[in-house]
């Protein structure tokens, strides 16, 4: 489940993580994890989860300034669809569609291959020979990985919660420096973090695949030439494309 891992980068602060029970990980055994929690369903097989993103403006409040919800279907791996902030995301083996509802604009590519591919351990091999270092923190119902990465400059840290059933749970994000926020009428100062809570998973028969959004959905076809679906007449296609079929 790779997608699972797709959207993540964070940064380190060091008192965050002054309490006790974090022992010393490898990078081997965290690839493990890692590679665990994907494998959780079968290749070939459907699965579906909803995940909440939390923003956060400092390291250590507890209010979340925003808060934005996220679903992804997966169809026996050769379909899937994502809709997370305003964009809608579905592939297939043919095509990548994605409508920004916003913009008002539907983008037409070439598919990502790694959507559906299955990652193996020498997809790791970057990170195997870097210099990050990882952390794990067990209790009966989870497992915690606290990640810091090595020689980056805004991204130093992450922490990773996986159930005991090795499913990801909870994805944490912090951010090493201070940035000025203009968004408010008034400018401030903010340390930002980011949470994603993944929650609802569900395989095989249990996902709800009617409620996937396809080609269909956002585009139509009429001698070879492509128009916006109804739902979307006022929005621009934009085909970028290889083939331009």
């Amino acid at each position: 489940m790779k997608v699972l891992l797709t959207y993540i980068a964070v940064l380190f602060q060091v008192v965050l993580f002054a309490q006790n029970g974090w022992e010393e990980c490898t990078l081997e055994q965290y690839t493990q994890a890692i590679l665990a929690s994907e494998s959780n369903v079968n290749e070939g097989e459907s699965y579906s989860f909803d995940s909440e993103y939390l923003f956060y403006t400092s390291l250590t409040i507890n209010e979340a300034e925003l808060t934005m919800q996220s679903s992804l279907i997966c169809n026996e791996g050769k379909e899937i669809y994502l809709s997370q902030f305003g964009r809608l995301m579905y592939q297939n083996e043919i095509i990548k569609i994605v409508c920004d509802t916003a913009d008002k604009k539907i983008v037409l590519s070439d598919p990502e291959p790694a959507f559906f591919k299955r990652r193996i351990t020498s997809d790791f091999d970057l990170l195997l020979n870097s210099n990050c270092k990882v952390k794990k923190k067990e209790s009966k119902l989870l497992s915690k990985y606290y990640f810091e990465f090595s020689k980056n400059p805004k991204y130093l840290a992450a922490e990773i919660w996986l159930s005991n059933l090795d499913m990801v749970k909870r994805y944490i994000l912090y951010t090493s420096t201070e940035i000025l926020d203009d968004s408010k009428e008034q400018e401030r100062l903010i340390q930002p973090r980011l949470e994603v809570i993944f929650n609802n998973y569900k395989s095989g028969k249990l996902v709800e695949v009617q409620k996937m959004k396809t080609t269909e959905d956002f585009i139509t076809i009429i001698d070879g030439a492509y128009s916006a679906h109804k739902d979307y007449k006022d929005f621009e296609i934009i085909d970028l494309r290889n083939s331009n079929n």
